[in-house]
This record gives structure tokens, sequence and C-alpha cells, in this order.
């Protein structure tokens, strides 16, 4: 009975479980209860990754680990997704909703340096994805992000998009040009690398209508 945390050390080289402060601190004031579901037929468990839930069970009497064989519960995940989830992907829900997280999302693949030595070098994202969803199923507020388009905005870049996504902000496309006023619901205005200026009605409709979050500049 005694918790993980307490009776197993953390020997892996790049220190898998040992934990950020900002996870101890999201798993401490957990209010509400959540359940991580290990989707895995039965004896194909990934031993990384059931250690790794162990431990947030461990850390917080508000988390649950269940495993589910999609064999013998072939209906299962379709309450959370219609895609075919690969054994050992993690599905993480709360009374207000759930997230569902890819093993590829888990085990991250990075094909960067295959052209020049054709190796993939593949790396272990199992904290910084189940911490994320975590927040993210029990947080009653989302922020919202507004990224300005209509000047040229150059495309927000993969890694930037997923550092939103992993902060739980919800980003949308805005224009102006046709809306007398910022939407209600946005916490930041994103603007992005323009190539030409605002008009001076879009200026108007930010400085006046919209006073009650952050403009982010880049």
């Amino acid at each position: 009975q005694i918790p993980t945390t307490y009776t197993k050390f953390d020997t892996t080289d790049q220190q898998l479980f040992t934990f950020s402060q900002q996870t101890t601190d999201v798993l401490q004031n957990l209010k509400a209860d959540v359940t991580l579901y290990l989707v895995a037929q039965s004896g194909q468990e990934d031993t990384t990754i059931s250690e790794l839930l162990s431990r947030y069970k461990a850390l917080s009497d508000k988390i649950t680990v269940t495993n589910v064989d999609p064999v013998t519960s072939p209906n299962f995940t379709k309450e959370f997704t219609s895609d075919t989830l690969d054994d050992n992907s993690v599905i993480v829900k709360s009374e207000l909703r759930s997230q569902v997280i890819k093993n590829s999302e888990i085990y991250v693949e990075d094909y960067s340096n295959y052209y020049y030595s054709g190796t993939v070098d593949t790396s272990f994202d199992g904290e910084n994805v189940l911490t994320s969803a975590i927040d993210y199923v029990t947080s009653e507020i989302l922020p919202v992000v507004y990224a300005l388009s209509g000047h040229g905005e150059t495309e927000l870049s993969s890694d930037l998009s997923s550092a939103v996504k992993k902060e739980n902000m919800t980003l949308k496309s805005l224009s102006l040009l046709s809306l007398d006023a910022v939407p209600e619901d946005a916490d930041c205005l994103l603007i992005y690398s323009p190539t030409s200026d605002l008009g001076q009605d879009e200026a108007d409709i930010i400085l006046t209508t919209w006073k009650t979050a952050a403009i982010c500049c880049c």
C-alpha cells in the first residue's frame, strides 16, 4: 500500500520519473477526480508508461489508473475518439471533459537527422503531455488566444502551435474586417509577424472594445 514514489528510485538515465515542480503542483492541487486509462492489450502494457501512471497516482488521491484491453472492450475508446488508438495510448478523463494522448505523443519521433544518419531519434515526453492533459480536463476556464489574420501574418510554426496547445489554450483565427469588436472570450490577441499595417478601423476596434486581456506582437 506504500506509494510507488517511496518504494522505487528513479534510476533511468533521463530521470523520466523525477517530476517537475509544475507537475507536482498540478497533482497536489487537484480538486476533481481524474481517471487515467491505459489502453493496451493484456500483456502488452508498456512498462515505462505503466510506471509513470503509477507515480502520478502516488502523488494524488484524486488520480485513478485503469487498464483497458481494446480486444475485450472494443467499444470503449469510441466514447472518446473516432480514431483507432495504438497500444499504450492514454485517455485522461474527469467530470468536465476528456483528452486522448496517443502513443505517438508520448514517444515522439524526430526525423530531422534521418537524411544524414538514417536513424530516427525517439524521446519520451510522457510527463509533459500527461500533466498538460490533467490540467486540461480539470480546468474550469480554458484561455482563448486569437491570432489576427488579414495582414500577411506568418503562419504559426508547428512548435509554437504545439506549445500553445500544451498550455491548454485554445487557438483561433480572427479577422476584424467584418467585426465591430474583439470577441468577448478572447484572453490574448496574437499579432504574429504581419507584412502590412493594420487599418485604422481595426486598430480602433482593438483599442476601444477590448481591454481585458493581453496583446502579443511578434
